[in-house]
């Protein structure tokens, strides 16, 4: 038909609406600028990138988006699959904050799940004892071994010094 003729790509494919979606796409698909519109709750900010990981029921996805989001916000974000530098990602058009969120159960990964890269953009929670503290790094002695986590909060110094050598949960 003429219509299906002028159509632009991005017309023609289905509109992803969940981080599982997006997450199963190929590199190479991820590439092609799926059209993509999520809500989900923010669940970590990366101020550095413009970027944040929303989660919805599905799980985790990272985003870049201009708009002023914190953790806990319940937004809905429009734009386009990207193949990103890990795993796929979605980069914004427009973020729209509709409130408050509820902030999901975080996961409580075994070792090697944590270090297999599979939860990618997901919220997980880890527990151990902090060996070593930094503005930019923890070190935690967990059950399974021994991870550094590089911050990116903008903590003061001195209020994460009070948690060295302590159990902590993050």
């Amino acid at each position: 038909t003429p219509d299906a003729a002028n159509a632009s790509p991005s017309a023609t494919r289905p509109l992803l609406t969940t981080a599982l979606e997006l997450h199963q796409l190929t590199r190479e698909e991820a590439a092609k600028n799926h059209p993509a519109k999520l809500r989900g709750v923010v669940t970590s900010t990366i101020p550095t990138y413009s970027g944040f990981t929303l989660q919805d029921a599905t799980g985790g996805i990272y985003a870049q988006g201009d708009a002023p989001v914190q953790v806990g916000d319940f937004v809905e974000i429009e734009g386009v699959t990207d193949p990103g530098l890990f795993a796929p990602i979605l980069t914004s058009g427009r973020i729209t904050n509709l409130g408050k969120g509820r902030m999901p159960d975080p996961i409580r990964p075994p070792w090697d799940q944590l270090m297999n890269g599979s939860l990618d953009g997901e919220y997980v929670e880890l527990e151990g004892i902090t060996t070593s503290v930094t503005t930019e790094v923890v070190r935690l002695l967990t059950s399974g071994g021994t991870i550094a986590i590089h911050l990116q909060n903008g903590v003061p110094p001195g209020d994460l010094k009070l948690y060295e050598d302590k159990r902590v949960k993050i």
